[in-house]
């Protein structure tokens, strides 16, 4: 998808310094408001009655995941020695 040719762009032109601070604090506060308006998006479109017809196995599926991924990441970045 294009959005993600702009977001590698604005990554690359942050990276090498293009934009002043004043400049990257109001793309941070701006993009910190489209992150909680995409998850709100989400949230209005979930179906709860659909989840609770599903159950909760898929919600235990994705926690061990999520649990196991933090597990290793933490243990790589521990042998690592990253600060």
């Amino acid at each position: 998808p294009l959005f993600v040719l702009g977001f590698v762009g604005m990554a690359v032109l942050n990276s090498v310094g293009a934009f002043p601070s004043a400049v990257r604090q109001s793309i941070h506060i701006v993009s910190q408001f489209l992150i909680v308006g995409s998850l709100a998006g989400v949230g209005i479109e979930t179906n709860v009655v659909a989840m609770k017809k599903i159950g909760l196995r898929p919600f235990y599926a994705g926690l061990c995941a999520a649990l196991f991924m933090a597990v290793v990441s933490f243990c790589l970045i521990t042998l690592v020695g990253i600060r």
